[in-house]
C-alpha cells in the first residue's frame, strides 16, 4: 500500500511547499493597538512628529514587539488634553 501523498519525518502528510500564509484579523476586528503610520494619519501628523512625541514622553508607546504600537485610548487621550478652551 503506498500513499498518495510523501509523508513527513514524523508520518503526517508533507506541506506544499511554498510560502507560508500569514495570519490576518478578520477585516470587521476592532483594533486597540495602532502603527506608528496609523497613527500619523489619525493626528495628521508625520510619523517623525509621532516619534518625537514618544520621546518627550507625551505618548505612550506599548512594547509588545519590536515595532511601534500604541494604544488608541492614549491617542484619544492626548487629543482630549491638546484641546484649548477659548
Amino acid at each position: 500500500m503506498t500513499p498518495t501523498t510523501p509523508l513527513a519525518k514524523h508520518g503526517g502528510p508533507r506541506r506544499a511547499a511554498g510560502p507560508r500564509k500569514r495570519w490576518t484579523p478578520p477585516a470587521n476586528a476592532p483594533r486597540r493597538l495602532l502603527t506608528l503610520p496609523d497613527v500619523a494619519s489619525y493626528l495628521s501628523m508625520s510619523p517623525w512628529t509621532v516619534r518625537t512625541l514618544v520621546d518627550n514622553g507625551t505618548l505612550p508607546v506599548v512594547k509588545l514587539t519590536r515595532r511601534l504600537l500604541f494604544d488608541q485610548r492614549d491617542v484619544d487621550r492626548l487629543i482630549e488634553h491638546s484641546k484649548e478652551t477659548a
